[in-house]
């Protein structure tokens, strides 16, 4: 009888440290109820960032076409040189009688032809764009028709037209050169080419 009732005592006592170990760690129904639930984790607050665009003024625009004309005026001058280069080699066929003043003639208005011709490609210099050739075309007429080389004016004036026509050529602030800017520029190129051409295809005959 008392084996029995040894046995029977200790499966009760492995049932009871079956069932601590099982509940060990978990809260009690009583427990459970007066403990706060647990907050969701708050989602960073994250800032919108604000791009501040910047727009250049005009004046620094101006500047800076004004600047790169200058450089593309002076690839100009080694397109002009090598023109001259090539119309000395052609001087005693365009000259035959070897007349001096007809070598002369020559040899300018070659010279500034080839200015013209080279500063058509130095437009990309910069990104000036073909309507600064079209504005230097419509203020170099008058100084073809004059041609007073041996002129200080006549340099100085060369010299203050690629600014010049930068600055006639500028956008001021649109993102092309507005209709109105282009077709004036047009019209005064193709009138000075025009007089340029019977100055001196049909004027000097």
């Amino acid at each position: 009888m008392a084996k029995r009732l040894d046995k029977a005592e200790r499966a009760r006592r492995e049932r009871e440290i079956a069932a601590r170990s099982a509940t060990v760690g978990k809260p009690r129904p009583a427990e459970a109820k007066h403990q706060p639930a647990a907050r969701p984790k708050a989602k960073p607050v994250t800032r919108p960032v604000s791009v501040r665009a910047t727009h250049r003024g005009i004046g620094s625009e101006l500047a800076e076409r004004a600047a790169w004309s200058m450089l593309a005026a002076l690839a100009a001058l080694v397109g002009a040189g090598i023109a001259l280069a090539i119309g000395n080699a052609l001087l005693p066929v365009l000259c035959p009688t070897d007349d001096a003043s007809c070598g002369l003639g020559w040899m300018v208005l070659i010279g500034m032809a080839g200015y013209a011709l080279a500063l058509l490609p130095a437009c990309a210099i910069g990104g000036l764009g073909i309507w600064f050739w079209v504005a230097y075309v419509a203020g170099y007429s008058p100084l073809l028709l004059m041609a007073a080389v041996g002129d200080w004016w006549w340099w100085t004036a060369l010299v203050l037209l690629p600014p010049v026509a930068a600055v006639a050529s500028a956008p001021l602030g649109h993102d092309k050169l507005p209709a109105q800017q282009r077709y004036g520029l047009l019209g005064l190129a193709v009138m000075g080419l025009a007089a340029v051409v019977w100055w001196y295809g049909f004027a000097a005959v």
